[in-house]
């Protein structure tokens, strides 16, 4: 077997709202208190405004995407024990450019896999206000379509899920079409070596049982 570094990528994976960042702001806070250095990386950030607002330009997504990465692979390169992808990461062939830098520098890697809330709640807690002047303000389509792989693509995060060929199949982006298009390439299987699903609607709970987890994963690790 792979020998592994007492290092980690923590892959957060949910749909917008479900509580993955503040949950991932938590366990960055954590890892800071246990001597652990730490970075969080998001291409949302880069939607940012110099007001504070989110401002999202699907021109710019591709670009942003890669910035994102190259950001986050920096900090592999240079040892950052715990480097956080806070992305909604939902689709494998989306997490795998930043698993394959994870290899690369035999990092262990952890996937935080969030629970759908209801719709509404989705979109209730994202709509812009002026406590939250950065929420994302997404429209209800674009939840619906999330939702929708989260559900679709959850499977493939155990290794032991047989992929299906008409379920599982890659998709992109089509600017000329202005839709997603199917491709003939099916799907592989989330990249992972730990798994940690917080199953509770209750924000709080759900980052103590996220920085729970993720302590029994480093320290057990680190006991070796």
């Amino acid at each position: 077997m792979e020998e592994h570094n007492n290092k980690y990528i923590v892959m957060a994976r949910g749909i917008t709202a479900s509580g993955k960042s503040t949950a991932m702001r938590h366990l960055k806070i954590y890892c800071e208190r246990v001597a652990l250095t730490s970075t969080i990386h998001s291409t949302d950030n880069y939607f940012i405004t110099e007001e504070g607002r989110y401002k999202f330009d699907p021109k710019k997504l591709g670009a942003y995407h890669q910035k994102n990465l190259q950001a986050f692979s920096e900090d592999v390169q240079r040892g950052v024990d715990v480097v956080i992808c806070d992305n909604t990461n939902l689709l494998p062939w989306h997490t795998e450019s930043y698993t394959q830098v994870a290899r690369a520098h035999s990092y262990n890697i952890v996937f935080v896999d969030f629970a759908l809330r209801k719709l509404d709640e989705h979109l209730d807690a994202q709509e812009v206000t002026l406590a939250h002047p950065d929420a994302h303000n997404i429209p209800e389509a674009a939840i619906k379509t999330m939702m929708k792989d989260y559900e679709t693509f959850k499977d493939l995060l155990d290794a032991n899920t047989l992929v299906d060929p008409k379920k599982h199949r890659c998709y992109a982006w089509s600017p000329e079409k202005k839709k997603n298009l199917l491709s003939d390439e099916v799907c592989k299987h989330f990249d992972l070596d730990y798994l940690i699903s917080p199953r509770t609607d209750i924000l709080e709970e759900t980052i103590k049982l996220v920085i729970h987890e993720f302590i029994k994963i480093a320290f057990s690790q680190h006991s070796h």
